[in-house]
């Protein structure tokens, strides 16, 4: 549990993060505005169930490539339970209340999954690496004929590294 300096802390930095975040989502509209349509927030809430069962299926990635489709499927359901795992844990900081420890065999059968994803995640990022960085298949570079600034096109490969890395380091956390 925080201590109250803590979830004082904890709830500047989420305002913080929000706001630029907003900030963000403003610079985006704003772009997208400025071309010939404008955007209609009102669809957003007709299309809400389509993208939630899209994000949970992962049914666009599916449609192709089913080996690397799987891959990403593992770390994106991984993602998803270590969301639930993380919000149980900040209800744990600010109310002291261990959601998941106090709900009997749910919590077992949910903490048995997270351990299950959480290889799935490992599996998953290791062989996504070793495709793109082993492998190299030419549908994850841009063509030679593109137009796109030397820099920009390391900067890619470096980003990309970065995640993969971040995301392994985190989640090989979880084991220890």
């Amino acid at each position: 549990m925080l201590t109250p300096v803590e979830k004082i802390l904890f709830a500047i930095a989420t305002a913080v993060s929000l706001y630029y975040t907003y900030r963000g989502v403003q610079r985006i509209a704003k772009n997208i505005s400025s071309g010939q349509g404008k955007i209609d927030w009102s669809l957003a809430w007709k299309r809400i169930g389509e993208l939630i069962s899209k994000v949970i299926s992962f049914q666009p990635v599916f449609r192709f490539r089913m080996g690397p489709s799987f891959f990403h499927g593992l770390v994106g359901w991984g993602f998803f339970i270590y969301l639930l795992i993380n919000i149980s844990d900040l209800i744990y900081a600010y109310t002291g209340f261990k959601i998941l420890e106090n709900s009997g065999r749910f919590g077992d059968v949910y903490r048995l999954l997270a351990d299950f994803l959480g290889a799935g995640i490992l599996i998953g990022l290791a062989s996504l690496a070793f495709r793109r960085y082993i492998l190299r298949p030419p549908t994850l570079t841009t063509r030679e004929s593109t137009l796109l600034h030397p820099k920009a096109r390391a900067g890619i490969q470096r980003d990309s590294a970065i995640v993969t890395t971040t995301f392994f380091t985190h989640n090989l956390m979880r084991v220890f």
